[in-house]
């Protein structure tokens, strides 16, 4: 084979990896998760003063808080009906079909945030352990009933 015919085949090879390349659909990055809730007001109150997350926007009932390039929105059924025609928002939740994981650093971090969260009058679901898989964790309950978690990498 050619030098030249060798290159062409190479250059040629390469658009068509370039082509298949931009044929994938790229992955998205999550950057929100939005609580629906039928007690918008305690579960507001939760996050803002429970968790002693900053609340960032409001809109009637549909509130966001920061978290750290994660954004938590809060929507009452009824704000969502107002735009979105799904059934399924219809009925009060018993929990606890979202779970949030919240990451820490270290153990420690995560003792002292239970303990806050326990003083803070949040339920608690599990307190912090080691776990087998290789985090240490502790769970809890917001006011629908959603559980929860702390969680810190060990391994």
């Amino acid at each position: 084979m050619t030098f030249i015919k060798q290159c062409m085949i190479a250059v040629l090879s390469l658009f068509g990896a370039q082509f298949a390349a931009q044929a994938e659909p790229t992955q998205p990055a999550i950057y929100m998760v939005t609580l629906h809730t039928a007690n918008f007001p305690e579960m507001k109150a939760f996050f803002k003063d429970k968790m002693k997350m900053k609340l960032i926007s409001e809109n009637g009932e549909f509130a966001e808080f920061k978290s750290n390039g994660l954004r938590l929105s809060l929507a009452s059924h009824e704000y969502l009906s107002s735009f979105l025609n799904a059934e399924t928002l219809n009925g009060i939740r018993t929990g606890s079909g979202l779970g949030i994981g919240f990451k820490y650093e270290t153990t420690a971090q995560i003792d002292t945030a239970y303990d806050a969260l326990l003083a803070n009058g949040v339920k608690s679901i599990v307190a912090p352990a080691q776990q087998p898989w290789g985090e240490y964790t502790a769970f809890f309950a917001d006011p629908d009933g959603n559980v929860h978690e702390l969680v810190a990498d060990t391994k």
